[in-house]
């Protein structure tokens, strides 16, 4: 009887050690990469900051997780009336783009025309591209007087 306990106990030992290898041996051959992600930018810095009473400085400085083909930097110059929260693009004054190829980051600075009159605040769009999937983060930066 000890002989087929000893058996059975092998048996099922070794049933285990196959159950949890095989278990590795799936997980080890997982990798984030593999699956279609974007490298979107996990760190920005952003400022956008009056240098007089008729111009300011926005500046953007991103990081993608990882080189992708592009990151391209969009910058756009909003404004409302002093005491509103809703904001529209200023027409006479067009988007500032700037395009870095196979590269982790990106920084862009542009200048824009303010007045007094009004509260602004820049867009921001980031886009990159990882896998032929393109990838768009949009954020905002009020203008600090």
């Amino acid at each position: 009887m000890k002989k087929r306990t000893a058996k059975i106990l092998m048996c099922a030992a070794l049933v285990l050690v196959l159950a949890f290898a095989m278990t590795t041996t799936v997980f080890a051959g997982y990798n984030d990469t593999d699956q279609i992600s974007t490298r979107t930018a996990n760190t920005i810095v952003k400022s956008f900051t009056a240098t007089s009473s008729k111009k300011a400085t926005a500046s953007v400085q991103a990081s993608c997780s990882g080189t992708t083909p592009y990151v391209t930097s969009k910058i756009t110059l909003q404004s409302a009336p002093l005491g509103s929260s809703t904001y529209s693009n200023v027409s006479n004054v067009g988007t500032e783009k700037k395009t870095v190829y196979d590269r982790t980051t990106i920084t862009h600075i542009c200048y824009f025309p303010i007045t007094s009159d009004k509260n602004y605040r820049i867009k921001i769009q980031l886009t990159d591209e990882v896998n032929g999937v393109e990838s768009t983060v949009t954020t905002y930066c009020n203008l600090s007087r």
